[in-house]
């Protein structure tokens, strides 16, 4: 709504200038009930207007005129021609675009005979019916998302004469206006038909007309009838502007014709038009699909010299590529050019040079990245998290690895399995039991269970890894740590204690576990009862 206030905002405001009477506020409030039309809360807009007539407060043609509008887009068009016959008694003359919400109205309701009716008595009236406000009635129509219907009225109001007389021919705008709506619906077929009947009626396209289909066409996948309407175009003295440039690009480098694409891009570039973020990003994510990961380069630094400034997201598109083909230091250098551009790094900016760096073994940057990305608000992704944990572990850097798991807490981000392996197998190569200890304590904070699924984890691995004190020590440190063990953590210490020959031990936790009320499995009796049979 108007200055953007709310719909009690707007009530309270109406009722305030009712409480007035003054007929100097006329046009506010035909203002405040047009914005609630726009904003398609028709039973509200009316619910204004019966509080203006409650208040003796007789509606000006403004007013009415709305309330015209209202009626039409709600499909009450019989109300509608209630309001215009109110206008008319009052003795005031209604707009154009009066007239022009009914004849939308009828149309939407499939009525075109009496829309052409009204079209006729409007000239009868010389109620300035003229091609500016067909426009706007076809226009109105697209924008409903019916542009079938403004197409059959085109054709309806060509056999009628009598409407706008003998001099009347629709012009390219209109034509451009329909061809438009029909891609936007998908009609594509009826799209490229009606640019033939333009064709057949003597109306040259422009290039509005001949970008639209062209990119119709891409979207459709047509690319031979795309080409032949761009060559058309040419023929015609049309010269391609940029949406017509970057439709062919896009269309081009999803069909794998990248040498064309190439020699639109350079085309484009000649003739001082600057391509779109997303033909750009298309295009180098192209050039590295083909392994021509050094072109995409010399078309970005071309762009530069050209005086274009290229984008976030296309730097980023540079960078992946670089990063898939495993060169990292020109993801570096295009990582550290960004910034003295005056590029911000974003999410995906952080998370492909820090998978970068992790996959160079440079770890300790990889970490001031992760941790700048959190300061500057961005979430890190799970397999970012994941990555860098893993480089961490690699090379020995235990503390580093806590204090970035920690980092991540304040930012809801819970580990998955692939978090869990990581830390289990890292800390089971390098760690001792204090460091599984903090690490239990960080996950403690996390999600329900979190510590102790974590702590299954690694006494199981430790067992299988014949790191049975390890596991024992840790296994006896939970209580004092406020973890408490499951039906899990005590059947794999059982089993892990019974295949080290450490039964004593195993039986004196299956018993804490009859005690607890826990009911052991067969696979923990079984290994008990092998333990205890004589050697």
């Amino acid at each position: 709504m108007s200055g953007n206030i709310g719909l009690s905002d707007a009530f309270q405001l109406f009722d305030k200038m009712r409480e007035s009477k003054s007929p100097q506020l006329m046009p506010r409030y035909a203002t405040v009930i047009s914005d609630i039309v726009k904003a398609k809360r028709y039973a509200d807009a009316l619910e204004l207007y019966r509080r203006l007539g409650a208040s003796g407060i007789i509606g000006d043609v403004r007013v009415l005129s709305t309330l015209v509008n209202c009626f039409s887009s709600m499909g009450c068009i019989g109300h509608g021609f209630g309001a215009l016959g109110s206008i008319l008694k009052r003795g005031f003359s209604p707009g154009m675009l009066c007239y022009a919400s009914l004849v939308k109205g009828l149309c939407v309701a499939d009525r075109i005979e009496e829309a052409l009716w009204l079209f006729r008595k409007m000239k009868e009236l010389n109620c300035g019916l003229n091609a500016i406000m067909y426009r706007a009635v076809i226009r109105g129509l697209c924008g409903l998302g019916k542009p079938e219907i403004a197409v059959e009225l085109n054709h309806r109001m060509g056999y009628d004469e009598a409407v706008f007389g003998d001099g009347f021919h629709n012009d390219v705008i209109c034509y451009d206006i329909m061809i438009h709506g029909l891609f936007r619906e998908g009609l594509r077929d009826m799209g490229k038909q009606l640019f033939l009947e333009m064709e057949r009626k003597g109306i040259v396209p422009d290039v509005v007309t001949y970008g639209l289909l062209i990119h119709g066409l891409m979207e459709k996948g047509d690319l031979n009838t795309a080409r032949s309407v761009f060559l058309q175009m040419r023929e015609n003295g049309e010269f391609p502007d940029m949406v017509t440039f970057n439709s062919l690009i896009l269309g081009l480098c999803c069909s794998g014709e990248l040498t064309g694409a190439k020699g639109m891009f350079y085309e484009m570039l000649d003739r001082g038009i600057r391509p779109s973020v997303l033909a750009c990003n298309l295009l180098i994510k192209a050039l590295f699909k083909a392994g021509e990961g050094e072109e995409a380069k010399d078309f970005l630094e071309l762009m530069i010299r050209r005086g274009e400034k290229p984008a976030r997201s296309t730097n980023n598109t540079l960078m992946q590529g670089f990063s898939g083909e495993g060169k990292m230091e020109e993801v570096n250098d295009i990582f550290c050019s960004m910034t003295l551009d005056g590029l911000e790094h974003d999410f995906s900016s952080y998370t492909i040079f820090i998978n970068a760096y992790c996959k160079l073994g440079r770890i300790s940057e990889a970490s001031k990245a992760f941790i700048q990305m959190i300061q500057k608000g961005f979430k890190p992704s799970i397999v970012s998290l994941n990555t860098l944990l893993n480089g961490l572990f690699l090379k020995g850097m235990v503390r580093d690895a806590e204090s970035i798991l920690r980092e991540t807490g304040a930012q809801d981000l819970n580990p998955n399995e692939a978090t869990y392996n990581i830390l289990v197998d890292g800390l089971c190569e390098i760690g001792t039991v204090e460091d599984a200890i903090r690490f239990m304590g960080i996950l403690q904070n996390r999600k329900p269970k979190t510590s102790i699924k974590f702590c299954d984890c690694l006494i199981s691995r430790l067992c299988y890894a014949g790191k049975l004190e390890t596991a024992w020590d840790l296994f006896k440190r939970l209580p004092g740590e406020g973890i408490s063990p499951n039906v899990v953590t005590y059947s794999t210490m059982i089993i892990g204690l019974c295949r080290g020959g450490k039964v004593a031990n195993a039986y004196e936790i299956f018993t804490k576990m009859e005690q607890m009320g826990i009911s052991p499995s067969r696979d923990v009796i079984n290994n008990l009862i092998d333990g205890f049979r004589p050697r």
